[in-house]
């Protein structure tokens, strides 16, 4: 996205007739336009951070290009309705992504955020994905401050966090920061691994009131906060 966009300039994401791989799409696939009649705008996109080790992070050749391929998500304000504030995360599309998902040892969760630690009661036993979690911690310097600000520019819109498989984890991981710090996120995430023991899953069950949730759904009402997991069969 070049400079100069902001929030009074809707852009869409406009694929061309070029077609893209199962890894990913590279950014010259990919043009902004302006559309006056989309409501939905790209406020955000993350970078992909560098390894913990500062080498450069596995790559696949759909990988090469610095831009789309390479972020792990981005925000999106949707001024439609009464308007939601969207945090989308991408799933696997690269070796290190691969590797994040294979590391499946556990350990003890705590809030990474200082307002989340706050309003986080013990849970003892609670345990964490090591893989997702520290994929998260890279990139929660880019996530905490942008959610900050763009709930004070619309601080009644509703907060979305969203992703697919690892970016669903991720997604997971991010709303439960976001319940922690007050914002009553509503979480979906698609076909996402495991992210937690049982004794942390029931704490967030706890914490987004799951059980209502479920009637919500059955019911057929408007779900606007809550952590919801879309599965495969």
């Amino acid at each position: 996205l070049k400079d100069g966009h902001n929030l009074t300039e809707p852009i869409i994401l406009k694929p061309k007739p070029l077609g893209f791989s199962q890894e990913g799409f590279a950014f010259n696939d990919y043009a902004a336009q302006s559309q006056e009649d989309i409501v939905l705008q790209v406020a955000k996109l993350l970078h992909a951070p560098s390894s913990s080790h500062n080498q450069k992070a596995h790559t696949t050749s759909d990988d090469k290009n610095d831009g789309i391929s390479e972020s792990p998500g981005y925000f999106a304000i949707d001024h439609s309705g009464s308007g939601t504030i969207i945090l989308s995360l991408r799933g696997s599309v690269n070796l290190r992504d691969y590797f994040t998902d294979l590391n499946t040892r556990t350990f003890d969760y705590e809030p990474v955020s200082e307002r989340a630690k706050l309003n986080f009661t013990e849970c003892e036993g609670c345990k964490v994905h090591q893989g997702f979690y520290k994929r998260f911690i890279d990139l929660e310097p880019q996530i905490f401050p942008t959610v900050e600000k763009l709930m004070e520019v619309f601080p009644d819109y509703k907060l979305l966090v969203t992703g697919h498989s690892m970016g669903g984890s991720l997604a997971i991981l991010a709303g439960l920061e976001f319940a922690l710090m007050g914002y009553d996120p509503l979480i979906v995430a698609y076909g996402n691994p495991k992210v937690s023991n049982e004794l942390l899953s029931d704490y967030m069950d706890s914490l987004f009131l799951t059980d209502l949730i479920e009637k919500t759904i059955q019911e057929d009402r408007e779900l606007t906060s809550g952590c919801i997991r879309v599965v495969h069969n």
